[in-house]
C-alpha cells in the first residue's frame, strides 16, 4: 500500500471567495485564490511526494497549474464538494493508497508541522478531524482506509464526519490546530490573513 495521499478541492479561482466581495472586488478575490491554492499545495508537497498529491478542479487552469509542480490533477465530474472528494479519493484508492487526506485551500496560516502532527494523531485513529475555529465545521479530513467513511463537508460537518466514524465502527480523533482551524470565508476573518496574502 501506497502512503497518504493529500486531496485538495479545488474551485475555478474565478468563482472562490464570493462572500468577500463587500471588501474584494472580483479580479482581487481571483488572485486570492490562486495564493491560497498554491501556498496549500507547497506546503502538501512538502508532506508527501508531489505524485501524491491531487487536485480535482473544474478549472483547467488549476489542473494546469498542479501538473507543473509534478501534482495529479483530476477533472471534477460536476460541482459538488463532497462528490469532488469521493471521485478524488477513489482515485488515491485505486492507486494504492492506505490514507487519504482532504484539504481546504484557504488556510493562509497553514504550515507542514500542522501536517506533520496530524499524520502522527492517525497513527491512533482511523479517522482524524481538524475542525474550523468555531469548532462546527471541517477544514481537513483524514481517512483510513480512503472512503471508509463518506464525505460531509458542510454545515456542522465535524459532528457529522464523527457521526460517519462511529457508525462505521472506526475511531476517531478531533485534531485542533491553528494553522488548520483558520479559514478565510467572511469579511471578518481577513484582518487573520498575514500580510504576503493581502498585497497585490
Amino acid at each position: 500500500m501506497s502512503p497518504c495521499h493529500i486531496l485538495l478541492p479545488v474551485r475555478p479561482p474565478e468563482e472562490g471567495k464570493t462572500r468577500l466581495s463587500g471588501i474584494f472586488d472580483a479580479d482581487y478575490r481571483k488572485t486570492l485564490n490562486w495564493r491560497f491554492f498554491r501556498n496549500c499545495l507547497d506546503i502538501a508537497c512538502q508532506l508527501v511526494d508531489a505524485s501524491r498529491c491531487i487536485v480535482v478542479s473544474r478549472s483547467l487552469a488549476v489542473r494546469d497549474e498542479a501538473e507543473r509542480r509534478g501534482a495529479i490533477s483530476l477533472q471534477e465530474d460536476g460541482s459538488d464538494l463532497n462528490l469532488a472528494l469521493t471521485q478524488a479519493a477513489a482515485f488515491g484508492r485505486d492507486r494504492g493508497a492506505s490514507a487519504v487526506l482532504s484539504l481546504s485551500c484557504d488556510l493562509p496560516l497553514l504550515d507542514k508541522n500542522d501536517l506533520d502532527v496530524m499524520l502522527q494523531v492517525s497513527r491512533e485513529a482511523d479517522v482524524v478531524i481538524a475542525p474550523d475555529r468555531h469548532r462546527k465545521g471541517t477544514n481537513a479530513l483524514l481517512v483510513r482506509p480512503p472512503l471508509a467513511i463518506p464525505y460531509l463537508y458542510g454545515a456542522s460537518s465535524l459532528g457529522a464526519h464523527l457521526t460517519a466514524a462511529r457508525k462505521a465502527g472506526l475511531s476517531a480523533s478531533v485534531f485542533y490546530r491553528r494553522g488548520l482551524a483558520t479559514d478565510i470565508d467572511l469579511p471578518n476573518d481577513t484582518p487573520l490573513m498575514p500580510v504576503e496574502f493581502l498585497g497585490y
